[in-house]
């Protein structure tokens, strides 16, 4: 599905995406087709959630390895819920390639405090909003996603994740998550 060798040179060699911020060298010619394929292709859980989440620094813990099976990428999504405070919470995907060259594509998060000092201009999400990765900031040698685009698509960690399986293509994800799958009334409707 993604033949393409740019994808592998998105944030370098092994380094964490973080060591490697604004080295220009990622993938100046990525695009955000690039970036929106590896988000939307079919994916496959091929190694499955823990049962019960893991409980560590106050957050609780979980995620999965998927795969897009027909081009050999694979795929980490991670959950986390802050235990004493459930909507702050995010569920993120990172693409995984054999190289180790990891990019984080999405992440779905809840409402929380600032992401820096106020001071630094750090900024309070109220709402639940959406990182999204762009091949502009890639270009330039930049963190992959941008600022969070508020979302009234959910409101709880629960529909945040029911959203994020559907939007990310998860085929199998009734296996794991299947009490997810509630039906909607027809409010309003006739």
């Amino acid at each position: 599905m993604i033949p393409n060798p740019r994808i592998r040179d998105i944030v370098g060699d092994s380094e964490s995406q973080a060591q490697c911020r604004g080295r220009r060298e990622w993938a100046v010619d990525v695009t955000q087709q690039d970036l929106d394929q590896l988000i939307s292709c079919t994916k496959r859980m091929v190694a499955p959630p823990r049962r019960e989440d893991e409980v560590r620094g106050g957050h609780r813990r979980n995620g999965f390895v998927a795969e897009d099976v027909a081009a050999g990428e694979r795929f980490q999504v991670f959950t986390r819920v802050l235990v004493r405070l459930p909507e702050n919470s995010s569920i993120g995907l990172i693409h995984d390639p054999p190289d180790g060259a990891r990019l984080l594509l999405l992440r779905y998060n809840g409402q929380h405090g600032p992401t820096a000092p106020f001071s630094r201009g750090g900024e309070w999400h109220a709402t639940c909003h959406i990182h999204r990765a762009y091949a502009r900031r890639v270009q330039h040698g930049l963190e992959a996603w941008g600022d969070g685009a508020p979302t009234q698509a959910w409101a709880s960690y629960e529909q945040a994740l029911h959203a994020f399986l559907l939007d990310v293509a998860v085929e199998n994800w009734r296996d794991y998550y299947g009490h997810l799958d509630q039906p909607r009334l027809p409010l309003g409707e006739e």
